[in-house]
């Protein structure tokens, strides 16, 4: 438990930097293999207790970060729908707090 807990702590905390200047356009964004399993019309399944949640939340979250807090199109590019990125990235409660309040930020 302690190390599911570890795991979830640097999924929200900690960024992948990118060598790229620029993402990719969305529709040619190539996700995991892992991400790529779990996704079956353009939803993604993975309860948040699963081993494999820490994982696909932080590969969520670097797609988000890298398409400059764009939830519709790191949506795309991970190939789930708009709806589907909030609701997973939701099953961490910190994360949408944390995207929320930086999206409300930069709007403000």
């Amino acid at each position: 438990m302690a190390l599911f807990r570890l795991r979830l702590n640097l999924a929200l905390n900690f960024r992948i930097e990118h060598q790229e200047i620029e993402p990719p356009a969305p529709a040619s964004f190539q996700a995991s293999e892992l991400w790529s399993e779990r996704v079956r019309a353009s939803k993604i399944a993975c309860n948040s207790e699963h081993h494999d949640f820490p994982t696909l939340l932080a590969e969520a979250l670097d797609t988000l970060a890298w398409y400059g807090d764009d939830h519709k199109r790191a949506a795309v590019a991970l190939g789930i729908s708009n709806s589907q990125f909030l609701k997973f990235i939701g099953k961490a409660p910190k994360a949408l707090a944390d995207y929320r309040s930086r999206t409300k930020a930069s709007k403000g």
